[in-house]
């Protein structure tokens, strides 16, 4: 994910921690992330349209993208707020990262 770069670490303040600490706090971050996407996108969806996102999940990334599109408009503003919030969360628990 592009915007898991130094910036971002710097900003959470973790980019003076070790490479594998860094590593470790950014797999653990995008695992996060990725779930709570999952759940927030799902939210509401028939077990029909949720196994169809799965199917589609499989193939390349431009079919997860033109199919998120196709079905739930606005998908990227929601990307953006759970990123945002988990970001805040951190940032909340800074001090003991």
């Amino acid at each position: 994910m592009d915007i898991l770069d130094g910036d971002f670490l710097r900003e959470v303040g973790i980019a003076d921690k070790s490479e594998a600490e860094r590593e470790a706090f950014l797999e653990h971050f995008q695992e996060e992330l990725e779930v709570r996407i999952g759940e927030r996108v799902t939210e509401g969806m028939s077990e029909e349209k949720v196994g169809e996102l799965e199917r589609v999940m499989e193939g390349d990334d431009d079919a997860v993208v033109a199919w998120l599109e196709a079905e739930r408009p606005g998908y990227q503003e929601l990307v953006k707020g759970v990123f945002e919030g988990l970001k805040a969360e951190v940032l909340a628990g800074k001090e003991r990262i």
